[in-house]
């Protein structure tokens, strides 16, 4: 591996060349999770946290595809991915659940969601007798939301058994 990577650094490149790369770099920075949402998809990630709140999984679940469909960079795909990951803890896909929480905590910039799905990410691993792992991702929610929160008394309820 070390001879490439040696061969990378004789290989002579020229300023227009680093410019072009860097040019692309700052170019694909600012397409990835820039784009904003449809009105279609605005009017779909409202009505999925609507019927999420009052406890209609499934079309939450529906309303979140919705917005999904746009795309992963859009700035609303993070919170799509959450709320479609608790709608499928309610209705138990913890698999499918697992992967949205984890997608979402990934990608989102919020700190608030990076929170939340760390709570419902620890939530999961206790129930499934993980516990070390439930701490880890409690630490993460603790880090992330105010203490003064409902999801960061959870947190610290759990951190505390």
């Amino acid at each position: 591996m070390s001879w490439r990577f040696d061969a990378l650094i004789r290989q002579r490149t020229s300023l227009e060349q680093i410019q072009g790369m860097v040019f692309l770099c700052i170019l694909l920075f600012m397409s990835g999770c820039n784009e904003s949402l449809s009105p279609i998809g605005q009017h779909s990630l409202q009505a999925g946290r609507e019927a999420y709140l009052t406890g209609n999984y499934l079309l939450a679940q529906s309303c979140m595809n919705d917005v999904l469909q746009e795309g992963l960079r859009t700035f609303a795909s993070a919170e799509a991915l959450y709320y479609r990951g608790r709608s499928r803890v309610a209705l138990g896909d913890i698999r499918g659940a697992w992967a949205d929480l984890e997608k979402a905590a990934t990608i989102s910039r919020d700190r608030l969601l990076l929170g939340g799905c760390a709570v419902a990410m620890g939530d999961l691993a206790y129930n499934q007798g993980a516990f070390e792992d439930a701490l880890r991702y409690y630490d993460l929610a603790m880090a992330n939301l105010p203490p003064d929160q409902t999801p960061a008394d959870h947190a610290a309820l759990m951190l505390a058994k």
